[in-house]
């Protein structure tokens, strides 16, 4: 990381030597310059609006405070974190949404999502309520606030199929990613060289 940094700050302290030595050669200004002409005024009075395609703030302050707790961790935990980071980029698609629905039941599981699971299971017996509250776990917190502004406006007969449809769906890719993860680990389990068992 330091040794990525140092170039970057050599070139900045380059920039600004650079930028000393020419505010020093620098010619005098001429004398009696022509006045420059006026805007037009469509250009004059037409409000300024910042260019398209800026960076994000927020992105960028999220990207630096996530170098600031890379900058602060330890040797032993930057490894573990690469060891994570590449066990990852070796999974399939299927296998990360397969992990991201398993690990959305645990860090997602919050007392106010667990009580209003139980309110929609109180609406919707119907629903299984183990789909139910694994699709509530696993929606996204914008997921869910549109669909609790969506059965807010639509009529009562209506909002069981809504919700219905919504549970049904994410029961089929789950059910999808899910056997796509078994076969593609008993397939790597196939692969794994059995040990060698040294003789006596």
């Amino acid at each position: 990381m330091v040794g990525a940094t140092k170039p970057f700050i050599q070139g900045i302290l380059l920039f600004c030597a650079l930028g000393i030595c020419l505010q020093g050669w620098a010619l005098p200004s001429p004398e009696n310059l022509p006045v420059p002409p006026p805007l037009p005024p469509s250009l004059k009075n037409k409000p300024l609006t910042p260019p398209p395609n800026l960076p994000d703030p927020t992105e960028l302050y999220a990207q630096l405070n996530q170098l600031g707790d890379l900058l602060n961790m330890s040797p032993e935990k930057l490894n573990k974190l690469r060891q994570t980071i590449e066990f990852i980029e070796k999974m399939s698609p299927n296998e990360r949404e397969a992990m991201r629905i398993r690990i959305s039941q645990i860090t997602q599981s919050t007392p106010e999502l667990k009580k209003e699971i139980q309110e929609l299971v109180s609406r919707f017996p119907e629903i299984p309520i183990s789909n139910l509250s694994q699709f509530w776990f696993a929606a996204s917190k914008d997921e869910r606030t549109l669909i609790r502004q969506s059965l807010e406006s639509l009529e009562e007969d209506k909002q069981f199929p809504f919700l219905s449809a919504k549970v049904e769906a994410f029961v089929k890719k789950r059910d999808e990613v899910f056997d796509s993860m078994r076969t593609s680990l008993e397939q790597k389990r196939k692969n794994i060289p059995s040990p060698t068992v040294p003789k006596p």
